[in-house]
């Protein structure tokens, strides 16, 4: 469950934070002001529930919602020392109750409580009835194919652009870099018309080469996103997987014949912030260029790498799995995550490798490298538990990259060498070999470039 409170920051609001993170496992985002709560309802944020305190800030905050009927329940906090008048100033909207103070919070537990058990608080993750897609990726489908729209909670959206509209640099300025909405959505049923002149403008962009390296990068990405919403709420259909592929020649394009490891770690920190969207296609960069250094550059070997680590992670569509590595790290955020995700997170690698299987002129090994991306040579990954000799040479070299990607992601400047990312990833001296311990030899170190 997210929530927004909008609430003067007293003494102890870490610890009331805290407390409301661990009760209802999910995230609190606190402002103290009116413009900052609209932002957020402006961002791509799924509130599912407001705190709201009484006073100028917190009247504006209820008009807006009512202004775009916005449907959000609300608890409204009325100060210390003033008494619950039970009063509805705005009956159109969901007002869940009145505390007389902030710091009652077993009081403001206990109402959120009861309000999921009524049902009055909505207890789902998504609305399968609309679409996700990137902000960037609307300039490449000019004019739009399908109405646009704007999320501002679990289920209520807002149309923000009609088809036809021409959606232009000025646009994604202003949403974008302004107001930083990141995602639009489109409704399902008109995501079809989408589909078709957006894999066209792909295909167009790769076959003229269009753009630079780095923009090329930044626009497979986006589309990895795409990519995974659209197969988690479509399948694996023709169009899709049209998408994808065309995605995946986009990638080998701005991998480029020579590519270069300190050229790629600044691209990966510069693109830190969008790790579940940017990740698999750094893999693939940092893949190919190990691939350069030990010799096997050919174009046959980078199309694997980059259809690999495209299509690794597809079956998971949040961040917070993205980043998990190995099954200690799945049991440390367990707490965080529901069965579902588990069983998801357990199962996507032999999951995406019998997806790929059965995908059209895909060439072999690809699958093998998918099902093997979170085998750990000291026979401690998943699914199978496999030791470093029985990890294929290319699956190795890209867990590698797949580890490398997110040391130069998170790891401290100060601390990112290459005795830290050995340790961190367990490459001991005894587990080591073949292709493990080639690809760790050309791994190029600092990763700031310095």
């Amino acid at each position: 469950m997210e929530i927004l409170v909008l609430h003067d920051k007293f003494e102890l609001w870490e610890m009331a934070r805290f407390n409301l993170e661990g009760k209802f496992h999910g995230k609190v985002h606190w402002v103290t002001n009116y413009v900052q709560a609209v932002d957020h309802l402006l961002e791509d944020n799924a509130v599912q529930l407001i705190l709201c305190q009484e006073g100028i800030d917190g009247t504006k905050l209820l008009k807006y919602l009512l202004s775009v009927e916005g449907k959000i329940p609300y608890i409204l906090v009325l100060g210390q020392g003033k008494a619950a008048s039970g009063s509805q100033a705005f009956p159109d909207l969901v007002k869940l109750g009145e505390v007389t103070s902030f710091k009652e919070l077993g009081e403001i537990v206990d109402l959120i409580e009861r309000s999921i058990e009524s049902g009055a608080i909505e207890d789902r993750q998504s609305d399968d009835s609309f679409c996700r897609i990137k902000t960037e990726l609307l300039l490449k489908v000019i004019p739009l194919e399908a109405d646009v729209y704007i999320r501002l909670s679990q289920i209520k959206y807002v149309k923000m652009f009609r088809k036809g509209r021409v959606f232009g640099q000025e646009d994604l300025d202003k949403y974008q870099g302004r107001k930083k909405i990141d995602y639009f959505y489109l409704k399902m049923e008109e995501v079809a018309g989408f589909i078709g002149q957006f894999q066209e403008k792909i295909t167009a962009m790769v076959l003229t080469e269009k753009g630079s390296r780095f923009e090329r990068a930044i626009t497979a990405a986006a589309i990895t996103e795409v990519v995974s919403e659209l197969h988690s709420q479509l399948g694996f259909s023709p169009e899709v997987q049209k998408i994808a592929k065309a995605a995946v020649d986009m990638t080998v394009q701005s991998v480029g014949k020579d590519p270069q490891l300190k050229e790629i770690y600044s691209m990966i920190r510069d693109q830190a912030g969008s790790y579940f969207s940017f990740h698999s296609i750094a893999t693939a960069h940092v893949a190919c260029a190990l691939a350069a250094k030990l010799e096997w550059p050919s174009e046959s070997t980078f199309y694997k790498l980059s259809l690999a680590a495209f299509f690794h992670d597809i079956h998971l569509r949040g961040g917070m799995l993205s980043e998990i590595d190995t099954l200690e790290e799945l049991q440390q955020k367990s707490a965080t995550l529901s069965n579902e995700d588990v069983e998801t997170f357990k199962g996507h690698p032999l999951a995406a490798a019998t997806m790929i299987r059965n995908m059209k002129e895909v060439p072999p090994d690809v699958d093998l490298i998918v099902s093997q991306h979170h085998e750990r040579p000291d026979g401690t990954g998943f699914p199978k538990g496999l030791t470093g000799h029985h990890i294929a040479p290319l699956a190795a070299l890209f867990i590698v990259a797949h580890d490398l990607v997110k040391f130069t992601t998170f790891a401290e400047p100060e601390k990112a060498g290459f005795n830290q990312f050995v340790r961190q990833f367990r490459y001991t001296k005894d587990h080591t070999v073949g292709t493990f311990r080639k690809a760790l030899m050309a791994v190029e170190f600092p990763v700031d470039g310095k």
